[in-house]
């Protein structure tokens, strides 16, 4: 896959699949393995396998898939991704090969217009074990998502594919497994007993959301505006909303992970619990209000309420662990000759590494702080990347900045690296962050984007988190394949003549 430069533009996007309108599924679609049937391998036999896309006459946002194949039969030797989307993506933490079976990968188009998806997804590159016996394997989607322009599901059913070892089996022996895409239904007509603020003669309220799903420890906070005998002007402001809350006030870089409306004929909007603070309400509630005038009416009856979700508590708590692991180590380790995570191709440290102990301030650095720094920064060093003389700026999972230098550029690094991490830290103090931490590493603008197995070379060894990798051999490559994770507005190649 061509080499593509990248500039940051938006943070980690587990997100973007965990808030998903479940409920609203769109057209059908389809996902499938090519060749579905792979035929007279021996040990030792390396093979190739495309994963392939066709969204119909659905506009495709986003991807998220789990393979699972036999590690004891199969061994993965590369994964390229293919330009489905471009080279506007964001890539979704934790893909690539875990050597012990499972495969994720997830990608989302980072574009204000989409497009109508029918092409390869990903390139797989198999090799067959030497101690391999002969027989059928399978490779199988575990679970699979496509997200339209709407955030919402498309239906449709994912094929897997079928490998036969030896010389002994027809194709007739065995079919690959088809599963459908479609998930239960989580965020639609969900319903829930609202025991606070219920009237006696309203005990059971319906709930339909147009972004995220109802938390099953859902509170209701507050209660605003007075509800009419119809839904429609609710419906209409729903929609206008979900419009103007997606970049600022919906989850992850504001506080709202649900928006929708209830059987009450009230707009639900339902604050990740967390973060929520009592200023919060008015402030969303301002907002709606100046939106219902537009429309031509007042008094918007609103209910608002907090709750939790796992996948969001999950990824804050992995972004949690990753920095506390780095604190521990300290950032000089990267450069520490000595040190098991030694980085070879990091040549300067500036700045040190927040000290987070709550979801609240993860949230704070990862999805606010940082993210306004590298917005603004990223405009100012915008000549850098035109260049060439910077291949990427980033935030890495691991809550420090990363900057990639061609090493080919003949320059005074020294003076070149000042300029740069002023730029950056200016951004900082603007937003009120001293010392912003940021690593600068040399790579070769030749280096091709090819994801390995994490685990490839030490297969047997049951993956870990990063704070027990600190102390393990070969933590350096945990590490990098752990920067894949960083999500980047990407430019292409072609863009970064010297």
């Amino acid at each position: 896959m061509e080499f593509r430069t990248r500039v940051l533009k938006y943070s980690i996007i587990a997100l973007i699949f965990a808030t998903i309108a479940i409920g609203n599924v769109s057209a059908i679609g389809s996902v499938y393995i090519i060749p579905q049937k792979t035929t007279g391998l021996s040990t030792g036999d390396t093979f190739t396998l495309t994963m392939n896309v066709d969204s119909q006459e659905e506009y495709l946002k986003g991807i998220d898939t789990i393979l699972n194949y036999d590690a004891n039969t199969l061994k993965v030797i590369k994964i390229t991704e293919e330009a489905i989307f471009g080279t506007d993506v964001l890539i979704l933490p934790g893909i690539g090969d875990d050597g012990h079976g499972t495969i994720k990968y997830g990608l989302a188009s980072t574009k204000s217009s989409y497009q109508v998806a029918n092409s390869k997804f990903l390139t797989f590159e198999f090799q067959v074990k030497d101690n391999a016996e002969n027989g059928i394997s399978y490779l199988n989607f575990k679970d699979i998502k496509l997200i339209d322009k709407n955030s919402n599901e498309i239906s449709g059913k994912a094929t897997g594919s079928v490998i036969f070892i030896g010389d002994t089996w027809d194709e007739d022996d065995a079919d690959p497994e088809i599963i459908n895409t479609e998930h239960e239904v989580k965020s639609t007509a969900t319903t829930s007993m609202t025991e606070s603020m219920a009237s006696p003669s309203q005990s059971k309220i319906e709930y339909d959301y147009i972004f995220g799903s109802h938390p099953n420890d859902y509170k209701v906070t507050d209660k605003r505006g007075i509800a009419e005998s119809s839904n429609e002007s609710v419906i209409a402001l729903e929609k206008k909303l979900k419009a103007q809350f997606e970049n600022k006030q919906f989850y992850p870089h504001g506080k709202i992970m649900s928006l929708g409306t209830n059987s009450a004929n009230y707009l639900v909007v339902v604050f990740y619990k967390p973060l929520i603070e009592q200023a919060d309400t008015n402030d969303i509630y301002s907002i709606i209000e100046i939106e219902a005038r537009k429309m031509g009416f007042d008094n918007v009856p609103v209910e608002f309420g907090s709750g939790t979700d796992s996948q969001i508590t999950d990824a804050l708590q992995d972004l949690m662990g990753n920095l506390k692991a780095m604190n521990e180590l300290s950032l000089s380790a990267l450069t520490d000759e000595n040190s098991s995570v030694y980085e070879p191709s990091v040549i300067k440290i500036l700045g040190k590494l927040p000290k987070i102990e709550t979801e609240k301030e993860c949230w704070q650095w990862f999805f606010q702080d940082s993210y306004r720094i590298s917005q603004d920064s990223g405009i100012k060093l915008e000549p850098y990347i035109q260049n060439g003389m910077i291949l990427s700026i980033g935030v890495s999972p691991n809550g420090y900045f990363e900057v990639r230098m061609n090493e080919e550029i003949d320059a005074d690094r020294e003076s070149f690296i000042d300029d740069i991490y002023q730029t950056i830290d200016e951004e900082g103090e603007k937003n009120g962050i001293g010392e912003v931490p940021v690593i600068f590493r040399l790579s070769a603008p030749s280096d091709k984007e090819n994801l390995e197995s994490p685990m490839e070379d030490n297969a047997e060894d049951e993956e870990m988190p990063l704070s027990e990798a600190r102390d393990t051999p070969g933590f350096g490559l945990i590490a990098g394949i752990v920067a894949i994770a960083i999500a980047y507005y990407q430019k292409d190649k072609s863009t970064q003549q010297k």
